[in-house]
C-alpha cells in the first residue's frame, strides 16, 4: 500500500505497526563523543507512545484544537506528532527554545499558534 491509500500519515504509520511490530519505524542519527550514534524507534513503541499522547489529549478535550509541540528533533517529537495527528489533527511543530533543547519529552501544550502541520 502507498501513502495515498491511507487517510493520513499517522494512519499509515499506525497501520504499519500492526504489520511490522519491532522493525524500525525511524532511526535517528546524532553526533556524540564517539561519533554518529543511532537511536532506533520501532513501530510497536511508536504506536504505543502515540496512543498515549492521543489519550492524554482526549482527556483534556483538545480534539480539533491546535497543539504546540516543543520538542528537540528525535523520537519524542515523532511520538508526540503522530499522537497529535491521531486525535487533534492540528499539531504545530516548532523548534525547542535553546533553554529547553536539553530537555526531552514533556507533554504537548495547547496553543493558538498558526502554522499547523498536515498529518
Amino acid at each position: 500500500m502507498t501513502v495515498a491509500e491511507f487517510g493520513s500519515f499517522a494512519e499509515l504509520v499506525l497501520t504499519r505497526s500492526d504489520e511490522r511490530g519491532d522493525a524500525d519505524a525511524f532511526v535517528f542519527l546524532s553526533e556524540g563523543a564517539r561519533g554518529a550514534q543511532a537511536e532506533h524507534l520501532p513501530y510497536a513503541e511508536l504506536d504505543r507512545a502515540a496512543r498515549d499522547v492521543a489519550s492524554w489529549l482526549q482527556e483534556r478535550r483538545l480534539q480539533g484544537r491546535q497543539v504546540l509541540l516543543l520538542y528537540p528533533s528525535g523520537p519524542e517529537f515523532v511520538k508526540a506528532f503522530i499522537g497529535c495527528c491521531t486525535r487533534v489533527r492540528s499539531p504545530s511543530p516548532r523548534r525547542s527554545p535553546p533553554s529547553r533543547a536539553s530537555t526531552s519529552g514533556g507533554s504537548p501544550e495547547s496553543s493558538g499558534t498558526p502554522g499547523s502541520a498536515r498529518c
